[in-house]
């Protein structure tokens, strides 16, 4: 059963941190959101985002009304050591009206009931990660992401996959995780609504035209945002992350495809059109300068790229996530945002949700930061949740902090929002 608990304390923020110092294994959570916690290089987090406190008083507002509930306890669910929501939890729904919530790991797991308000959490692994120790391969850890699903048991889903250098002798010299963490998006499949998943061959969906370079990272195409269909073009769509190396510039990108079941069939917009296709830098010769994308305007979505639905309310595609913007007073606030688009390329400067701080600019002694935000509307009539009406939840991984370091111990919350015009 769902249990209230209190909203997490909102602190006053101070400089963001340059590296974050955990107990092992923690580290590549840290690693991975300190990405979240700085403006592309050249360009301050402030100057890019100034024109957040301009909206109009009739501009859509979200707002929360409630306190938070615990909808996956650590403490008292957890499988194994690592059985926690490492990127946002996605919904679920089976032919006959079973409910889950997929919960992205290298160790997939999920929470599975007759309704989001009463899940119990099954042991049994969806997916788990091959752990290849070629960077070529596509295969190391994986994280199922972002499903699609038309009839609930036919299943598309993309895979964020990291190769960790570190991880495998002779190909990290340092040591360091983010500096051997090389990143790419694939292609996962499943016949049975989820329960399991498949990668099939060539499943190499999109990758940054550039090899693995031994302490050369962060590098690749990061974190997907869902799935989601336009109901205009009927293109499928999708927001993703990407790192700066050579031709490609660092920001929220988009891609599209007409066709789920073909991982080669994703085109990314480069300024002017969705027409950049991915290369695998292994196996071709193409320029690299020709298959990077171009990523969306800083000042509207920051780095946005967490949850995408398609709003019913404000009858356009809503993308939500972690990013700043200066509040009233002019200071940088940190909080879960959102923005709004006709057309998945021309986006409202991001308005805030939620104020709080996240494992990448956690202060002391706060007992705990929040991290992966994930909008959920459990009426809605699409099998994955790709639509959100006028209310819906708000879902983030808690992370509970022992003497001011990050441990395993993360709950699942949730907290009720409406939106408004």
């Amino acid at each position: 059963m769902i249990q209230k608990c209190l909203s997490p304390r909102v602190l006053t923020l101070g400089a963001l941190l340059a590296a974050i110092s955990v107990p092992s294994p923690s580290v590549a959570h840290a690693a991975r959101s300190v990405v979240h916690g700085s403006a592309p290089v050249g360009q301050s987090a402030h100057s890019q985002t100034t024109l957040a406190t301009s909206a109009a008083p009739t501009s859509p507002a979200a707002i929360v009304t409630g306190p938070s509930e615990v909808v996956y306890d650590y403490a008292t669910s957890a499988c194994a050591s690592d059985d926690v929501p490492d990127l946002p939890v996605r919904g679920l729904r089976s032919p006959s009206g079973q409910v889950s919530l997929m919960m992205p790991n290298w160790t997939n797991r999920e929470l599975t009931g007759p309704s989001f308000d009463d899940l119990s959490h099954p042991c049994s692994v969806t997916s788990a990660s091959a752990y290849n120790a070629d960077p070529s391969a596509f295969a190391d850890r994986q994280w199922v992401a972002s499903p699609y699903t038309t009839d609930g048991t036919h299943l598309f889903a993309l895979v964020h996959d990291e190769y960790q250098g570190s991880t495998h002798p002779g190909e990290c010299p340092s040591g360091v995780y983010q500096q051997c963490w090389y990143n790419a998006l694939t292609l996962a499949t499943s016949s049975n609504g989820g329960a399991t998943w498949s990668a099939p061959a060539g499943r190499l969906v999109a990758a940054v035209p550039y090899k693995y370079v031994p302490d050369g990272g962060p590098e690749g195409y990061m974190e997907p945002s869902n799935i989601v269909r336009s109901p205009t073009d009927r293109y499928y769509y999708a927001t993703f992350l990407a790192m700066a190396e050579g031709a490609q510039a660092r920001g929220t990108c988009v891609m599209r495809t007409s066709n789920l079941a073909d991982p080669t069939s994703w085109r990314a917009w480069n300024g002017r059109s969705f027409s950049v296709s991915f290369i695998d830098p292994y196996t071709s010769t193409a320029s690299p300068a020709t298959h990077v994308c171009q990523p969306l305007p800083y000042a509207d979505v920051g780095e946005m790229t967490q949850s995408l639905t398609y709003s019913t309310f404000f009858n356009k595609f809503m993308l939500v996530g972690e990013s700043q913007a200066p509040g009233p007073d002019g200071a940088l606030v940190s909080g879960v945002y959102f923005s709004l688009s006709s057309d998945m390329v021309h986006w409202t400067t991001r308005q805030l949700l939620l104020p709080t701080q996240f494992p990448w600019d956690y202060t002391c002694p706060a007992a705990s930061a929040l991290s992966y935000p994930s909008i959920i509307d459990p009426s809605s009539s699409s099998p994955t949740f790709q639509t959100v009406g006028q209310t819906a939840y708000l879902y983030l991984t808690r992370f509970n902090y022992l003497g001011c370091d990050m441990t395993w111990d993360r709950d699942l919350v949730r907290y009720p929002v409406t939106f408004t015009h």
